[in-house]
This record gives structure tokens, C-alpha cells and sequence, in this order.
């Protein structure tokens, strides 16, 4: 099902001696059902309330998700940027994005952004919604603000992450970041390296910088983690539990030494 907002023209491709009526779209469309493998020259926006899909496809501009827009886009090409506010959901899956993606949410909506093998040129910024990035490659940095909550796997980033006030929880596993690492007032299960029970996750974490943990009320744990610089725990409630696998430039604050 393909239903556009703006009507495509009709370009003609010789092949093997036939004529192909092939679509050249304009420069921005409207995306309502399936788009499929199609190369979209300018911006796409998602309207509000309405799914949009694409497979195999390529956005040359940036795709605009409106309020309860949902769009999953599964080995897609984004050249600029993916931006959704107050969106039903962000599933981006496979290929790359080279700009930002930023996907925000007021109170009253509850949202999602689901990122896998992907790569990202820019920077990834969330707030308000369900946060999973997986197997991919951040340019950038990450940063969260009052997500649900945040699951950041097996995942490399160039800059800093920042996850603070989610409270349903955090998990960073097999996460390779070159910059710095905070986890602030967050809830529930903030898990760095750990399993709920403070054992060492089966992937490793690499931090490049410092970790600091502030301010988290929460089942605080941390295992099989190397922090090149500084491990900072501040304000945690209870105090952080260490578990196996740990090494820092330095530890300061209040930890739980029994693990």
C-alpha cells in the first residue's frame, strides 16, 4: 500500500531495448502505509497518527515523525537527520543514519525509540520514551532524559552518555565508549556490566573517560567494567554494589565493598 500526500512524476529507463516507467519522487513526501524500497530526494514526514514503513529505502533529506506518528524503517539510508516529538514510536534498523537522531515525548505520551545495527553519524538525544540501542555505532554521543528506560547493548560511541532520570531502570552491556559515562537519578535496576544480582554480565564494558553514578535510587550494580578514568559514586541510594571485573583510574563515594 503506497499513499502520498504529493503525486511522483514518471522517469523513463531504456532496458534491454523496453521502456520502464520508473518513480522520481519530489523533493519532500508524505509517507502514509508502505514505502518500501524507494529513494525519497528531500524531507519525509510521518503525519500524525499514521505508521509509515519502509524497507531497503533511502531518504536523502530528514524524515519528521508527528505526534503519534510511528515509523519503522527497517536497512534504511537517512542522509540527514530523524526527528520525532511526541511520536507513537522510532524503529530504525539496519544501515545508517548520518545525522542526529532525536526523538522526544511530553509526559502524557508514552513513546519508544528502538535502534539497531545502525550507525549513526551524529549524536542520539531521547527523552520521555522507551530507549534500546543495540548493536550499532554512535558518532557522536548519547544522551537521555527522563526515558522509561534506557538499554544500551553491546553498542560503541564516540563521545560522552548521558542517562539521567529514568525510572524503570538502565542496563549498559558491551558498550565501548570513548568519551564518558553518567547515570543520574535514575530507578529500579541501574545495571553497568551486572546482572539484577551483581554478576558480571557475558559483555564487557569499555569507558574511555569516567563513570559516574549520582543520585540513582536504585538496585545499583556494577561489574566487568574498565574505566580508564575516574569511577565517581555520589548520593546513590543504596550504596553501589561492585562486583567482578572492575577496574578504574580511581574509585571515590560510597559503594557496597561485600560483592
Amino acid at each position: 500500500m503506497k499513499n502520498f500526500a504529493k503525486a511522483t512524476t514518471v522517469a523513463l529507463l531504456v532496458v534491454a531495448g523496453g521502456v520502464v516507467a520508473v518513480p522520481a519522487y519530489a523533493a519532500d513526501l508524505t509517507c502514509s502505509g508502505d514505502l518500501g524500497n524507494q529513494t525519497v530526494t528531500g524531507t519525509l514526514t510521518v503525519p500524525a497518527g499514521v505508521d509509515c514503513v519502509i524497507g531497503g529505502g533511502t531518504v536523502e533529506g530528514d524524515i519528521i515523525v508527528e505526534p503519534e506518528g510511528w515509523l519503522d524503517a527497517t536497512s534504511v539510508t537517512v542522509i540527514g537527520d530523524v526527528i520525532a516529538t511526541d511520536a507513537y514510536g522510532v524503529s530504525l534498523d539496519g544501515t545508517s543514519v548520518a545525522g542526529d537522531i532525536s526523538v522526544y515525548s511530553a509526559d502524557t505520551t508514552v513513546g519508544f525509540l528502538y535502534v539497531n545495527d545502525l550507525a549513526v553519524g551524529g549524536s542520539v538525544a531521547a527523552g520521555g520514551v522507551d530507549v534500546e540501542v543495540t548493536d550499532s555505532e554512535i558518532a557522536g554521543s548519547l544522551t537521555t532524559q527522563e526515558a522509561n528506560y534506557v538499554d544500551l547493548l553491546r553498542t560503541s560511541v564516540e563521545g560522552d552518555v548521558s542517562i539521567d532520570g529514568s525510572a524503570w531502570g538502565v542496563s549498559v552491556g558491551g558498550a565501548i565508549v570513548k568519551g564518558s559515562v553518567t547515570v543520574s537519578n535514575s530507578s529500579r535496576d541501574v545495571l553497568i556490566g551486572a546482572d539484577a544480582d551483581g554478576a558480571a554480565d557475558a559483555f564487557a564494558n569499555s569507558i574511555g573517560g569516567g563513570l559516574s553514578l549520582t543520585g540513582n535510587t536504585a538496585n545499583l550494580r556494577v561489574a566487568a567494567t574498565t574505566v580508564y578514568g575516574a569511577l565517581t559514586l555520589d548520593g546513590n541510594t543504596p550504596a553501589a554494589g561492585l562486583g567482578t571485573g572492575v577496574t578504574a583510574g580511581s574509585v571515590t563515594g560510597d559503594l557496597d565493598k561485600r560483592l
